[in-house]
């Protein structure tokens, strides 16, 4: 998502916010210009913000070199840093998420809209904030009302949903929290979006709830503009750190990979 927030974009949310008389920290409109993403990353990892770095193109297996062909067809540029960088490490795996955030993109039969506000679910249940602000200011352009994104960010059921949202909303915060659904809510999904409707918000839950592990378990820096979420009662994010509060590069940085920190031994463990 780092790519993906734009200040027009982000400037869009702004402008609604603003009607609110609030600010949503977590969407400001960050810089227009971006440090390099791979540079970056790999920084965070060297300083032990991230535990993963990219993976150099010269270091890349035939699996991983094949895996990337799918992703440019579809991008129309080679993997970067990121996501999909993280999950080139099982290129099975990278080619699976990577379909399925394609059909998520395009082709979910209830539209952008109830789409997004699965996403923000799901990534809010996972605390994922670097995420969630990109696709925050997605939710505003596909039409949501701010107060809605606001009550999500905030953790509070939203007012004012209409018809078609509190059934997502419901649906997607059952199978989340209760990991199922009951029978009123199946019964309401498959009247309005049938049993492909269920699949694809099952799909989304999977989907994003995987874009929360990995984010959360690689430790994925806040690029510049990114607050951090309140966290919720029962959560505890990792500290947060941003790309800007890095250093620029170094004479002599490592290009290859460095290997995560191993972690300390306690004297309990001795």
């Amino acid at each position: 998502m780092i790519k993906n927030l734009r200040p027009a974009r982000a400037a869009l949310l702004a402008l609604a916010l603003g009607a609110l008389g609030c600010t949503m920290a977590w969407a400001q409109t960050p810089p227009a210009k971006r440090d390099n993403e791979f540079d970056a990353r790999a920084r965070a990892t060297t300083q032990g913000l991230r535990r993963m770095a990219p993976i150099p193109q010269d270091q890349w297996t035939p699996e991983q070199k094949a895996a990337n062909e799918i992703y440019k067809a579809a991008r129309k540029n080679d993997i970067k840093s990121g996501l999909f960088m993280d999950l080139l490490r099982v290129p099975d795996t990278m080619e699976a998420v990577f379909k399925m955030r394609i059909y998520a993109q395009y082709k979910i039969s209830f539209g952008d809209e109830l789409s997004a506000l699965a996403m923000l679910i799901t990534l809010r249940e996972w605390n994922q904030r670097q995420e969630f602000g990109g696709h925050a200011i997605e939710a505003v352009r596909y039409g949501m009302k701010p107060e809605i994104v606001q009550a999500i960010a905030e953790g509070r059921h939203p007012e004012g949903m209409s018809a078609d949202e509190t059934l997502i909303y419901n649906f997607m915060t059952e199978l989340l929290r209760n990991h199922g659904v009951s029978d009123p809510t199946y019964a309401a999904m498959v009247r309005r979006f049938g049993e492909q409707g269920v699949i694809e918000g099952i799909t989304l839950a999977g989907l994003y709830s995987m874009v929360g592990m990995t984010y959360n378990t690689v430790r994925e820096p806040l690029p510049d503009g990114y607050v951090p979420l309140p966290d919720l009662p029962q959560m505890k994010s990792n500290p947060a750190s941003a790309y800007s509060d890095l250093p620029p590069p170094f004479p002599g940085f490592p290009a290859a990979r460095p290997a995560a920190p191993l972690p300390t031994q306690s004297a309990g463990d001795k």
